[in-house]
């Protein structure tokens, strides 16, 4: 059996399918699954082990702890974008890519997300949320659009990555 404390400000409710989790800001809703027991006692929610899966027991546990964080102190998820003529436009729940293609492209985030650029001059953006899942799962799509590319290192990328770049071509003479 695992448990988890809960924090003052953050309020849990335990229905027959879903467990929601909410403060002033954020709502997150997670799904129960019939096998496994979830119950709360004062400030504690318990998590009953079912042994035919354990494991998925304890997937569910850390998926808990990771949603606690989320709500209580929020997920921060840092992209660059690298290259000459490359832009985003931020419009509250859009975002308008120049990414040196023939078009612009207009991308929806959800109301559950942020999106910001600290410093103006510098290409580097941060996506903020409750939910870590939603935030990499933007980041990854947002990244599909301009891959790195190995030679130039133009793209997109993760703020912490680190691009291998390819030699080009040599002329001999």
């Amino acid at each position: 059996m695992h448990n988890i404390i809960i924090p003052k400000e953050i309020k849990i409710n335990i229905s027959e399918n879903w467990v929601k989790l909410q403060n002033k800001k954020n709502i997150i809703l997670k799904k129960k699954i019939k096998y496994n027991l979830i119950f709360m006692n004062k400030n504690k929610l318990y998590f009953l082990n079912n042994k035919n899966i354990k494991n998925y027991d304890r997937y569910l546990y850390y998926n808990f702890i990771n949603s606690l964080y989320g709500i209580k102190n929020g997920f921060i998820f840092k992209l660059r974008l690298i290259g000459i003529g490359f832009k985003i436009t931020i419009n509250k729940q859009n975002i308008i890519l120049k990414l040196g293609y023939s078009h612009l492209i207009k991308y929806t985030i959800s109301k559950k997300l942020n999106i910001s650029q600290p410093k103006q001059r510098i290409p580097l953006y941060c996506i903020t949320g409750s939910n870590y899942n939603d935030i990499t799962q933007l980041a990854s799509n947002l990244k599909k659009l301009k891959k790195p590319e190995p030679y130039k290192g133009k793209g997109f990328c993760y703020y912490y990555e680190k691009i291998k770049r390819k030699e080009g071509k040599k002329n001999y003479v």
